[in-house]
């Protein structure tokens, strides 16, 4: 799938550092996992864990997949799947869909 990576609205979501490379910023991982629940990415409990977990790495690489991406579970600042999910969020925002297939 061609998605334009570069929205023209951006939404509020953002990283600070990359999650599923080891040290993770629990501020992060929790931004992270509301967004993939947005998005229909992941099934999480209402108080999920602050650490990265093979469910929200299983997580981070179905929505890669979705979107045409590498299927690393990594998302870093700026990075592919940090675009890929500003513009899906940026569509949901707006009354969309997020752009899935």
């Amino acid at each position: 799938m061609n998605l334009p990576l570069t929205p023209s609205r951006r939404s509020d979501f953002g990283l600070n550092g990359a999650i599923g490379t080891g040290q993770s910023n629990p501020g992060d991982v929790l931004k992270i996992r509301r967004a993939l629940q947005r998005t229909g990415h992941g099934e999480f409990p209402p108080k999920p864990a602050s650490n990265v977990t093979p469910g929200l790495m299983d997580a981070i690489e179905s929505f890669q997949a979705d979107f045409g991406l590498k299927r690393d579970g990594i998302a870093e600042p700026g990075g592919p799947t940090e675009r890929a999910l500003n513009v899906a969020l940026t569509a949901l925002d707006a009354g969309g869909e997020p752009g899935l297939a």
